[in-house]
């Protein structure tokens, strides 16, 4: 699965997270948020599933979409 950089970046501004923040709601290094969303990381269901729960948002809200 591939997020959408820009749909976290914006979920994490309308909760007003930084990514260190972010990297604490998900129980991950603080580093952790630069390197799940570089760009073209294909990254796991789970762990897909735990930025969102972080940004209380539904997975299918920050995936990135085949056009």
């Amino acid at each position: 699965m591939y997020i959408d950089k820009e749909k976290v970046e914006l979920a994490m501004a309308r909760k007003g997270l930084t990514h260190t923040e972010l990297a604490r709601a998900m129980n991950r290094h603080e580093t952790a948020p630069y390197y799940l969303l570089k760009a073209g990381r294909d990254l796991n269901p789970k762990t897909v599933g735990k930025i969102a729960k972080a940004l209380e948002v539904d997975p299918s809200e920050i995936i990135k979409r085949e056009e």
